[in-house]
């Protein structure tokens, strides 16, 4: 003989509630550092120039925009900074 359990119907089942996680210090500094930045906007094309140039060259030390800026001509570097510097 089997025995069978009660099921209660399908309206009166509820989701399961969950808490969120706590979230550690480190998850925090990591997903702030993942944002977009928006400090490109409105600087002075020269000071984006010089940092392109200076990115190239390996005066400012940053792998990743070292790479970006590896590739990229004067022309390219000076379209780069009229662009960013005429948003707002």
């Amino acid at each position: 003989m089997s025995r069978s359990v009660p099921r209660k119907p399908l309206e009166t089942l509820q989701p399961e509630r969950r808490q969120p996680l706590p979230v550690s210090n480190a998850m925090e500094q990591t997903a702030k550092a993942f944002r977009p930045k928006r400090a490109l906007a409105g600087k002075s094309e020269d000071q984006l120039l010089q940092a392109l140039q200076d990115y190239k060259s390996g005066k400012r030390a940053n792998a990743v925009m070292k790479g970006m800026a590896a590739g990229l001509s004067d022309q390219d570097m000076a379209t780069l900074a009229a662009h960013f510097a005429s948003l707002k």
